[in-house]
Parts: structure tokens; sequence; C-alpha cells
């Protein structure tokens, strides 16, 4: 495989958990932040979480950065989700989009079931009941107990000047009556991408991707196959920490585990070290318990292959190649087998083929000016086996048109925990860097030795100042490339 070389530079930091961002036709650069939750009793368990706790807050927000630098804060309050105490896992404000006259939209995860958001899903999720499954591990919460977040699993218009945004579609409606994939009901819109009068988002819960129309809000989903591992490889049988019982934030007088280092980014596939019991590596031995017995619905054990199992797949990049055809690159799901993750094109009737395969938990798909698609990947081994969740060695490939892959950042080259990528007004690639954790995000641009995107970036000028704003820390970071 194919290296370059490549140095990253600072943009911003200071961020809540980034995701999704995008550049507005004028240059001005718009980063929504998921945010941290909040330390309320408005609390449910979630499968992304391996059913630790995510409480409600109101700690999502848009920063706006202008191509001359001021910097200003839009939607400052909405709704959050986020991991507690941790803080990790963050599900608000997740991704931004333009069309081609100029109009935003937005998308907002949510990161649990459904049923749980707000008092009128609630009361129509009864008639949808969910698997007795996920009853035992993220259950529909009581009426009382709803997490009063009704603008979240949601996709809106937004007019970036009033702050007046207009709901477009309703993804938690949506996975409560319809369950495209036909597992636990579970939601998480991650990506958005606008085209030709559409959006297009992946729902990282649902394990689907959706196609709604701008004028109608009629959409359709698509649901993603599950993946096949042989010999799966699960994290070692280590028992969490214990915790006092009055820093249980469901109020339940249950003493709960702390969340275990690892967890990677809200999805829809539980991370982290499954519970006493689960087998280290592989199949569960002869007469042991069945994998999915312990963790229901996150894999399966595979009829007449005692040594696999079905995961999910995740879906989390999204991207609209220059034949017109939708891509979709996974992240997987628990345990995240390294090497496994794929990238789906959707054909004209819809059906998922896979067209990129090999690659370690995509977060993001970003196709360049030359046609090469740009493959982000959070870490390059389960992310169980990181010491630290915030800071897991991430890379950056792309794929040309004829299929050549060309590491631009290796693992350990400065990328961290990375998990947003677009492309610039003048074809430099940003990223999403450190998008775990309040506090620790940043947006860097990388700059390789060569083309980007059709054009060379030393031969370019910065559009404004923005290029050199950083909220704190340094900017240029010197990443030396090798080969793989």
């Amino acid at each position: 495989m194919a290296a370059r070389a490549a140095s990253l530079t600072l943009i911003a930091s200071g961020l809540d958990q980034p995701r999704g961002f995008n550049f507005a036709p004028d240059g001005t650069l718009y980063i929504p932040e998921p945010g941290v939750g909040g330390n309320t009793d408005r609390c449910q368990p979630s499968p992304s979480t391996l059913f630790q706790p995510i409480c409600a807050g109101n700690s999502s927000k848009i920063t706006a950065i202008s191509p001359n630098g001021n910097k200003r804060t839009l939607l400052n309050g909405f709704s959050s989700l986020a991991e507690q105490p941790s803080k990790n896992q963050g599900a608000g404000l997740a991704d931004i989009d333009f069309d081609a006259a100029g109009n935003a939209y937005i998308i907002s995860g949510f990161a649990g079931y459904p049923g749980n958001r707000d008092e009128e899903i609630s009361i129509l999720a009864q008639d949808f009941p969910v698997p007795d499954g996920q009853k035992a591990t993220f259950p529909p919460s009581p009426i009382e107990d709803v997490l009063a977040t009704p603008d979240l699993a949601k996709l809106f218009k937004i007019d970036l000047e009033t702050e007046e945004y207009t709901e477009i579609f309703d993804f938690g409606l949506f996975e409560v009556t319809r369950n495209p994939d036909k597992g636990d009901y579970v939601t998480n819109p991650y990506d958005l991408d606008i085209a030709n009068g559409k959006a297009y988002v992946v729902d990282g819960g649902g394990n689907a991707t959706y196609e709604i129309d701008l004028a109608s809000g009629e959409g359709k989903a698509t649901a993603l196959p599950r993946l096949i591992v042989e010999n799966p490889e699960f994290p070692p049988q280590n028992p969490p920490e214990e915790l006092e019982p009055e820093v249980n934030p469901l109020g339940n007088g249950e003493v709960i585990g702390e969340a275990i280092d690892g967890n990677p980014p809200v999805l829809g596939g539980g991370p982290g070290t499954p519970p006493d019991g689960a087998p280290p590596t592989g199949a569960p031995p002869e007469g042991g318990e069945d994998p999915g017995d312990l963790l229901p619905g996150l894999f399966e054990p595979v009829p007449g292959n005692p040594n696999a199992i079905s995961i999910q797949s995740v879906p989390t990049g999204n991207a609209i190649g220059p034949d017109g055809a939708v891509y979709v690159g996974e992240y997987t799901g628990f345990p995240y087998p390294e090497g496994q993750a794929r990238i789906f094109k959707l054909k004209e009737d819809g059906t998922p083929e896979v067209y990129a395969e090999g690659f370690t938990q995509i977060t993001d798909i970003e196709f360049d000016a030359d046609g090469n698609l740009l493959v982000l990947e959070f870490s390059d081994e389960a992310p169980w086996k990181g010491e630290d969740i915030r800071s897991l060695p991430s890379s950056l490939t792309s794929i040309s048109p004829d299929g050549k892959k060309t590491v631009l950042v290796a693992p350990g080259e400065g990328l961290e925990s990375a998990d947003g990528i677009t492309i610039g007004p003048d074809g430099g690639i940003f990223v999403a860097n450190r998008a775990i954790g309040g506090g620790e995000g940043q947006i860097v641009r990388l700059d390789l030795a060569g083309d980007v995107g059709g054009k060379d970036p030393k031969s370019v000028p910065e559009p404004g100042s923005i290029l050199g704003i950083v909220f704190a820390g340094v900017g240029g970071i010197s990443v030396l490339k090798k080969k793989k």
C-alpha cells in the first residue's frame, strides 16, 4: 500500500465531541458539537455504552467561524445525551450540510431506544413492543421517566441567521414504527449529505441508510447487512470498578459499574468490556453460555458455524460519489473486529453491495475533487484494547477510482480518535480530531506533499484567516509518512 507525507495544522480546539462539520458557500466553517449531556436524573441505559446510563442535558451547540476569523455560537443549549460522569459518548447536533441554493440542514443523534425520547413517542411506542432481549438491557422507561429531548434523532432545515429550525424528518418515529433492520429498536443519526433535493443519512443505531425528500419530508430506509466474523476476539473478563450508590445517575439505588476506559463513539453496536462470563476469544466453550445471551442484540451466533458470530453493521460514513451513487462506510458492532469494516455502494435499486473492505472502525468517508474516496478510521485496533478512548491512533486512507489504496495518515502519526472529515473550499482535507470527551475536540487541516482534491495545497491561498485560528494548544503538527 502506498504512503504519503503530510502535516496537520490545528484550526480549532476545546470542542465538545465534534463529528460532522462543513463549510458554507460563503466559506464559514460550521461545527456542530453534540455536547456532554447533563448531570440530571433523566437517564437511560444505552447499547452504545454497554448499557451504562447516558443522561440528558442542554449542552449541544454549533460553533461557527467566519473566513475572517470571527466566531459565534448557534443553538446554544440544544438537547444532548452523554455518559455520566465521564461525559463521553455525546449525542446531540451531529452534522450539517448545504443544498445547491445554500440552505442549511442539520441532523441530531440519539444513541438509544427512541421510545424513551419524549412523552409523545413513548405513548406511540406502546403499540410496538421491543424484543425480549432489549427489555433486559435497555428497556422502555415509564412515561414519567422519559428523557424529554424531543429534538433528538431528527432532520431539520435551519436558518443560520435567525437560528430558527423546521423539522423535516423524525428518525426516532421511523425506527419505532418501521424498525428497518428488524433488530433492536435503536436510533442514532450519524452523518448527513445533501444532494439533488434529498438528504442522505446513515443511522448508526438503526443500522440503516436513509434517503429523504427535502420538499415532502418522505423518507425510505435501506438496512445494511450484518457481518459474519470467524473466530472473533473478545475483551478479557475484567469486571468494572464499583461506584458508590449515590453517584448512580439512574437514581434507583443500584450500585453500577463505572464506564470502562475504551468505549468507542456513540454508535449502535455497544462498546466496552463484556460482563463477567463473556468469552475472552472466539466462540463460547462447549456447553458454555451463548454470547448472544450475554449481550443480547449486539451479536448473534451463526447457525451451523460455532466459530463465528453475526454482528451489526453500524454505518457511520456517508458520501455521494462522482457517479451519483451513495457510498456508506461502517464502524462494525461489538466486538469491533479489526480489518473487517466494509464500504458499501448502493445500486440503482437501493441494494447495498460491497465496494471496498479491509478497514477498521470507519467513522467517515468523503470524495475529493479527483474522485478519490477518503476513508477515516477511528482506530487501528478494537477500541477496548486502548487505554484512553480520547487518544486512540486513527488513520486516513485514499482509494483512487481504479481501487488503489494510499495511506495519507497512518496510525500514531497525528490523528487520534478521529470522527469526521470534509473537503474545504480550496480542496484541503479537514478532520474532526480527538472527537471523544468534553472539551477535547479539534478541527485539523491535513496538508499533503502532493495534490489534494486536484490541487496542490502549497500553491493554493488559504481562505482568509480561518486557517490560522487556534482556540487552544499549538498548531502545525508535523507528520512524516511511513510505508505501512
